[in-house]
């Protein structure tokens, strides 16, 4: 079994609107997997959202609810039920499944030519950098969790990579949380990193014992009764 990195983070806040690196550069962009999404329902509703400061795949856990990405995924430019829709700007890729690595995953692409300079004028800004798409959970959703695939391309790369961002709602529907574990090698340090909603200040986590790339890693979010988030990458 992989040690496991843990960290409890309050909240409410805004997550940061950038995508860029420690040098202020824009972002270029290759591939993210995802194996699978899983999430237990239990208090106050979230919403899933799957962001790409890079590429990457995602695959699917055992939880209550369960998607492996071995069905293709329903995609839209605006929030529906059952859909994944975009949010900031929508990535050059993002289906399912995807054989790349083997079994079915989620591939979530961006690429250059959606990069700043190539938007319309409306879409320049560093806000835009940042590209993903979001999935709607239901009510009460408490834990959420995925499968991501950590390349070691990624080790040099200098950059944010991926994310895996919640936005969390209180009793009125109003928001409350933003709850955020990515993977960057930002100024030179490979680490997985949470985001501190009520300070506005990214956390590092550092790599778990025994880390090695070219592996899955599951990155799980869970709001605690103290009004926290509970981040868990191994």
């Amino acid at each position: 079994m992989k040690n496991q990195l843990q960290r409890s983070v309050s909240f409410p806040g805004d997550p940061p609107s950038e995508c860029m690196n420690a040098r202020n550069q824009n972002l270029y962009f290759n591939d993210l997997s995802l194996r699978r999404i899983i999430y237990n329902v239990a208090s106050i509703c979230t919403v899933l959202c799957l962001i790409l400061m890079c590429s990457v795949q995602v695959q699917a856990q055992s939880c209550n609810n369960i998607d492996d990405f071995s069905a293709a995924s329903t995609i839209g430019p605006v929030q529906a039920p059952g859909t994944w829709y975009v949010d900031r700007y929508a990535p050059n890729g993002f289906f399912s499944p995807s054989f790349d690595l083997g079994g079915p995953a989620l591939k979530h692409s961006i690429n250059v030519s959606d990069g700043a300079v190539n938007r319309l004028p409306a879409f320049q800004s560093s806000f835009y950098n940042t590209q993903g798409r979001k999935y709607d959970l239901p009510a009460a959703t408490k834990t959420m969790k995925i499968d991501l695939y950590v390349p070691s391309a990624w080790a040099t790369s200098n950059k944010r990579e991926a994310g895996f961002w919640g936005t969390a709602f209180d009793g009125v529907a109003a928001v409350s949380g933003d709850p955020i574990i990515e993977f960057s090698s930002d100024g030179a340090n490979p680490r997985f990193r949470c985001y501190e909603t009520g300070s506005g200040l990214w956390v590092d986590l550092g790599l778990p014992a025994g880390f090695v790339y070219n592996a899955w890693y599951t990155l799980e979010t869970t709001l605690l009764n103290t009004s926290e988030f509970h981040y868990k990458v191994g």
